[in-house]
Formats: C-alpha cells, structure tokens, sequence
C-alpha cells in the first residue's frame, strides 16, 4: 500500500515525519510512504547542486503535473496538508485515474470571484517580495507569529524548535517564487470538478481552525462520497497544522480512509 503525503507552505518531506512515526505503531500492514517536496522547498543544504534542483514551475497546474510525474505507478491513497491538499486537490482533477482514497487537511478549493483573486494574490507577491528583502529568519518570525498558529503553542519546544529548522533550512529565492506562482490566487478554482470526484474523500480539520471547518463542512456537501472528521475539542484545542499538533489522531484517520 502507498501513500502520497504533500506537504504545506515552508515545509518539507520531513513534515511528515511524526505522522509516519505513528502510522507504524498503528498499523503492521507494509506501507510505503512518498513524501514529495514541492517546488521551491528543497531545503538550502539538503539538495547538492543548483543543477540538481527541479525547474520552478511557472503555473499551478504545471506543479500538480510535475509531482504526477514523479509518482510511481499502481494504486495511490492521497494526503495532502494545507498548500499541498491544493495541489492533492489539483491530482484529483487532474490526475483522477491514479489515485484511490484521498484524505485533504485544511484544503481550500480555489477562489472563484476575480476580485478576491486578485487580492489574495497581490498579498502573496506582497509577502515574496518581503521574504527575498528580510531574508529567511525575518520571514519565518513573521510567518510562525500569525494568530492561525496559536494553537501551537501547547506544543514541546522540540517540536517547535524541529519545525523552525525546517522552514529556515529553505532557500529564500525558491521559496518566494514558490508563494508566487502556488498563491491561492492563481490557484485555479477547482469548484467546477468537486461533483464529478466521486473516489472517498476525507476532509480533515482541526478543531479550532474555525474558518477551514466551514469550508470543509461545504465541500463535503458537494463532494460524493466525502467525509468530515475534524480533530481536537475544546479542552485540548488543534488548529490548522493538523499533521504537526496531532500526528496519532491523524494516523487513526488515515488508517480508516484507506480501509474504505
């Protein structure tokens, strides 16, 4: 059994890491798990030469194709977390055939109205011009003080301190080009082809992510065969970064989707 797992925005394969540490306790069954990094998160010092690194993409739909690409062939169950359940969302369209289960955390269909569209993405180019004149540490000490990270603040140091070497381990120029051209304003709006996606569908949200839950409680109206789990209460509250605040809960649901 393999599973696709795509990353989100300034992280990497690695992200991962404590959900596969957990599937393992969970499970016996022999998995294969394909951590793909998206482009323009390579890491700075992980990657060898320039010449090694992947072409940066210049659309959306030419980095949902690239990561086809590198996918090998026979059944495939899909994860994808934040940016990178855009671009999972992005395989499910474009890639239908290739694909069995699919489970998408905090995942966001695509902007429809072009005035948004163009907001949004005038706000990201905003912040990749920011990112390539602050540099990379500057960049991250803004990123992680956003209010949607909050939650993460009853996690261990370890794990905190894991999560900021990751992100300043990326090169800025690739990861401000990867803002720009996987903004959720060029993003296509994937809207049109929910209907026709007809595959079990997971969508994953964290209990205190209160704008994600509301989105995905529409999206699993309009998908066929879709459900929504949403993980963490009041008393122990989990926010966006599911796979990082609650890798165990996220293990459990992963299991299910794929013994759909």
């Amino acid at each position: 059994m393999s599973l696709v797992l795509v990353h989100g925005f300034t992280g990497a394969p690695s992200s991962w890491d404590g959900v596969a540490g957990a599937l393992g306790q969970q499970s016996s069954r022999p998995m294969r798990l394909l951590c793909p990094a998206i482009a323009g998160h390579e890491g700075a010092h992980t990657s060898g030469s320039e010449a090694s690194l992947p072409s940066l993409p210049a659309t959306f739909e030419q980095e949902v194709d690239r990561i086809a690409r590198t996918l090998p062939r026979g059944t495939l169950h899909l994860v994808g977390y934040s940016l990178g359940a855009r671009l999972a969302l992005g395989l499910l369209v474009r890639h239908r055939v290739r694909f069995e289960t699919a489970t998408l955390i905090g995942v966001h269909p695509g902007l429809q109205a072009a005035a948004e569209r163009a907001a949004r993405t005038a706000a990201d180019d905003a912040l990749a011009d920011q990112l390539e004149r602050d540099g990379i540490e500057a960049f991250v000490a803004a990123w992680e003080a956003l209010p949607m990270w909050a939650s993460q603040r009853a996690l261990s140091p370890a794990r905190l301190a894991a999560q900021r070497a990751q992100r300043l381990a990326h090169d800025p120029v690739r990861l401000a080009h990867a803002l720009r051209t996987l903004s959720l304003g060029r993003m296509p709006s994937w809207a049109y082809a929910l209907p026709q996606l007809d595959l079990p569908i997971t969508l994953v949200v964290g209990s205190a992510d209160t704008a994600f839950r509301e989105r995905a409680a529409a999206l699993s109206g309009v998908l066929p065969a879709a459900r929504l789990v949403v993980i963490g209460d009041e008393r122990r509250p989990i926010g966006h970064n599911v796979p990082l605040e609650a890798p165990e809960d996220l293990a459990r649901v992963l299991l299910e989707t794929v013994d759909v």
